[in-house]
């Protein structure tokens, strides 16, 4: 076994792959844009649709009502699936490690220029460290997929990671999971 399946496990390739792309990701670049993928998700190109769509007001508010809400909730659901499901199969220290390293790129590394409408926008609605922190999550949430993606058929956060990579914004769920599809500005 080698040092790096050690450290990550038996998708240790893909997710040294993925902690290598972090710092070029999550640029939010191509908000808005027209993308190959649009048809498997539900397109979001403007500001105001976008607005009118997703509601990012927590006050008062539950899954039910909140599309970006329910969105948190189930990211949050996902990684504990794949999370138990890495424990069961003895990777738990592959999971320690490919979430800390894809935390710890993301902190320290993030490159390139985010889009500034982009930022005027999520700093109007969340707090700057709310919202990285939010994304800093989503980092070690898609390597712990990565992680157990040999042993599930889950693969909402490398979806996410796809659209993240591409510079769009993932910001909703519209149904129930696994039921629905992701919302994509």
């Amino acid at each position: 076994m080698s040092s790096k399946e050690r450290q990550y496990g038996p998708n240790w390739a893909m997710i040294q792959r993925y902690i290598e792309e972090i710092p070029e990701g999550f640029l939010f670049q191509n908000v808005g844009q027209p993308d190959p993928a649009d048809r498997d998700v539900r397109r979001i190109h403007d500001w105001d649709t976008l607005e009118k769509s997703v509601d990012y007001s927590f006050e008062g508010a539950d899954a039910k009502t909140c599309p970006y809400l329910r969105f948190l909730l189930l990211c949050d659901r996902v990684r504990q699936k794949a999370e138990a499901l890495g424990t069961e199969h003895a990777l738990h220290e592959a999971l320690v490690n490919a979430t800390a390293g894809a935390a710890d790129t993301y902190a320290s590394e993030v490159g390139g220029e985010q889009d500034e409408q982009f930022l005027e926008f999520v700093y109007s609605v969340e707090p700057e460290y709310y919202w990285r922190a939010s994304i800093q999550d989503h980092c070690s949430y898609i390597a712990t997929e990565m992680v157990v993606a040999h042993l599930t058929d889950i693969h909402l956060m490398r979806d996410m990671w796809y659209w993240y990579r591409a510079g769009h914004w993932p910001c909703g769920w519209e149904g129930d999971w696994p039921e629905g599809r992701l919302i994509v500005f």
